[in-house]
């Protein structure tokens, strides 16, 4: 009975190891997805077409310019002198995976005429051609701008923020057109000039995308569980071992020895006999008592 309830102890405690690995293992499985690293990375892309339109030769294309012209000039008594820039990116080189946390799109500055603003719209067509492209035919793009920078000097880089764009892009057809347009000025000259993707690697417009693509630490779930699982063998195995050799081992049963007749001897013949005889059983001696 005592050896059935040590068996019982014993069981109990084995099946509490193992429930206590497999919880966890199951919280060390439900956890992993959210065990992940983020690894930051940056792609720069260049525009896959571009062209400016000019609102004064409305069907002239000037897709293999290697100038981006924009400017707004204002007329009193005419319709006004309108260039806008049209710019086509695609973002099929970053990973299916990708975050995108910024979105910063450079264009050098050839020449300006005065201190300007320009604004950079999001126009969602990307079915317009670089050598084909018009006043007339050209796409409409959002008139509320994603972003807006201040040049006034030439040689300049002037920064803007197109993540709203790259966003709406990546979430969609992955492809989309920036635009860019000026402020209203009254000078004849006062227009800016940029460098085209045609004016060579240095001067081509960028865009600098920086991302991160998931990155698991310690390995997939099944992994992690199948450990788990091997270290629940282990300890079972230690629990095993640790109860062995704590459990004493019960001493052998000797047989205990029948005690030995006392014997006397005969003081006639010298013939052995029990303590207790009076007479010899060889001589019939008579023996003195003790």
């Amino acid at each position: 009975m005592l050896s059935f309830i040590k068996f019982l102890r014993f069981k109990q405690l084995t099946r509490r190891v193992i429930l206590f690995v497999l919880y966890v293992s199951l919280l060390s499985s439900l956890s992993l997805p959210y065990n992940y690293s983020q690894v930051v990375k940056t792609i720069t892309l260049y525009p896959t077409a571009d062209s400016y339109v000019d609102s004064s030769n409305p069907d002239s294309n000037y897709g293999g310019s290697t100038s981006l012209f924009v400017r707004h000039l204002k007329y009193e008594w005419t319709p006004d002198l309108i260039e806008n820039a049209y710019l086509m990116f695609n973002l099929f080189e970053l990973p299916a995976e990708s975050s995108i946390q910024s979105a910063i799109l450079t264009i050098n500055v050839f020449y300006i005429g005065s201190t300007t603003k320009i604004y950079m719209h999001y126009c969602p067509s990307v079915s317009w051609e670089e050598l084909s492209i018009t006043w007339s035919n050209a796409p409409e793009y959002e008139e509320t701008p994603i972003s807006m920078a201040v040049i006034a000097r030439e040689g300049e880089s002037p920064p803007f923020d197109v993540i709203k764009a790259v966003q709406r892009a990546w979430t969609s057809t992955k492809v989309f057109t920036l635009v860019m347009t000026s402020e209203e000025k009254t000078g004849f000259g006062d227009f800016l000039q940029f460098y085209s993707r045609e004016s060579g690697r240095m001067f081509r417009p960028k865009l600098k995308i920086e991302y991160v693509v998931p990155s698991a630490v310690s390995g997939s779930s099944a992994a992690v569980v199948g450990g788990l699982l091997i270290l629940a063998l282990f300890a079972i195995c230690a629990v095993t071992v640790y109860k062995l050799s704590k459990r004493k081992r019960k001493p052998k049963m000797l047989i205990e020895p029948k005690p030995t007749a006392q014997i006397k001897y005969c003081i006639s013949c010298g013939a052995p006999m029990p303590i207790e005889a009076k007479y010899c059983p060889q001589c019939a001696a008579k023996q003195p008592e003790l």
